[in-house]
């Protein structure tokens, strides 16, 4: 699962790199929405979150500096896209 969310998360950084597409804004929903599709298939609870937060985190920061655009907002927008995609998860993983 984690290896589906960093490869969409990298593929759609890159696709707005390639079509100048790529800010802050779009950084945040591109991780927001892969983070939140992850998380509905979660059952781990706490550990399974953290360890998708950290995933996500690191994959969008790691496709930014591949893409030239890990500036102080976008990776700024990555963070808060993990902790907004999270919090829309379902109550009972937590």
């Amino acid at each position: 699962m984690f290896t589906t969310l960093k490869t969409e998360i990298s593929d759609a950084i890159k696709d707005a790199k390639k079509n100048s597409a790529l800010s802050a804004k779009k950084t945040y929903t591109i991780v927001h929405d892969a983070v939140a599709k992850a998380a509905k298939d979660l059952k781990g609870g706490a550990k399974e979150v953290r360890k998708l937060s950290g995933e996500s985190v690191s994959s969008a920061v790691k496709a930014l500096e591949d893409a030239g655009e890990a500036s102080r907002d976008t990776v700024s927008a990555a963070v808060s896209g993990t902790v907004d995609g999270i919090r829309h998860a379902p109550a009972e993983m937590m």
